[in-house]
C-alpha cells in the first residue's frame, strides 16, 4: 500500500512540474493600464524561438489555446509563448500604431527579461481582429524583428468592408471601435482604407511587405 502511495505521490508531483501554468506579466509604465501578457516558457536554455498569440475581440489571453494543444506543442518545440492583451479587457481594435507599439514593447520586455538575443526567431499569429494585428504587425515590424512565420485564422483585412457589413448587421455597437481609431480626422472611408491590411481602392503592390523571407498563412 505505501509503495502504491509513493507511486501516485511521484506521478503527481511530476504532472504539476510538467503543467506549467502562464504568468501573467504587467508593467502599466510600459504597457498601459490593463494590458499585459501571459507568458510560458518550457525551457529559458534551450529555446528556439518565441510563438506571439493575439486574440480576437473581447476574449481573454488564455481563450487561444482553451480548444486547441497549442502550448503543449510549443512547449515540444522549444518555443516560448506569449499570449497578449492590448487594450483594457481587450475591447479595443488592435490594429492602430499605438496597438502595434504596444505589442513591439511587449515583445522587447520579454526578449530583455528572458535574455535572448534579437536575432531569436519570432513567431506571430493571431484569430480574428487578433490575426489582422499579426498581419499589420509583420508589415510594420519586420525590418525591426525577425519574423520567420505569420498566421492570421479568419482575420478581416479590409476595414471598409468590415464596417459595412456590420452596419448591415447586429453589430451596429462595433462600428464606433472604428471609428474611435480615427485620431487624425480623415474622412471616414480614407481613414479604414489606410487601417485595412488590404484594400482593393488604396492598396498597391508596393505597399504589401515583402514575404520572400517570411512564411505565412491565412485561414
Amino acid at each position: 500500500m505505501k509503495k502504491i502511495q509513493l507511486i501516485f505521490c511521484l506521478l503527481f508531483l511530476t504532472g504539476i512540474c510538467y503543467a506549467q501554468s502562464p504568468q501573467k506579466i504587467e508593467n502599466d509604465v510600459l504597457f498601459g493600464n490593463g494590458c499585459y501578457y501571459f507568458q510560458v516558457v518550457p525551457n529559458p536554455k534551450e529555446l528556439k524561438g518565441v510563438l506571439v498569440l493575439v486574440p480576437g475581440y473581447l476574449e481573454n489571453p488564455l481563450s487561444v489555446s482553451a480548444q486547441s494543444t497549442i502550448l503543449q506543442e510549443a512547449a515540444k518545440n522549444n518555443l516560448a509563448v506569449m499570449m497578449v492583451n492590448l487594450s483594457k479587457n481587450n475591447e479595443e481594435f488592435p490594429i492602430d500604431q499605438p496597438s502595434l507599439t504596444k505589442l513591439g514593447a511587449m515583445i522587447k520586455h520579454f526578449y530583455t527579461h528572458q535574455n535572448l538575443p534579437t536575432a531569436t526567431k519570432l513567431f506571430i499569429g493571431g484569430f480574428s481582429i487578433g490575426g489582422t494585428c499579426a498581419l499589420k504587425f509583420y508589415a510594420e515590424k519586420h525590418k525591426e524583428f525577425k519574423i520567420v512565420k505569420v498566421f492570421a485564422i479568419d482575420p478581416p483585412l479590409d476595414m471598409v468592408r468590415l464596417r459595412k457589413s456590420m452596419l448591415k448587421g447586429r453589430e451596429r455597437d462595433f462600428v464606433t471601435k472604428l471609428d474611435v481609431l480615427n485620431t487624425q480626422h480623415k474622412p471616414a472611408e480614407q481613414s479604414l482604407k489606410e487601417l485595412s491590411v488590404y484594400n482593393p481602392d488604396h492598396t498597391t503592390l508596393e505597399m504589401l511587405p515583402d514575404y520572400t523571407s517570411t512564411a505565412l498563412r491565412t485561414l
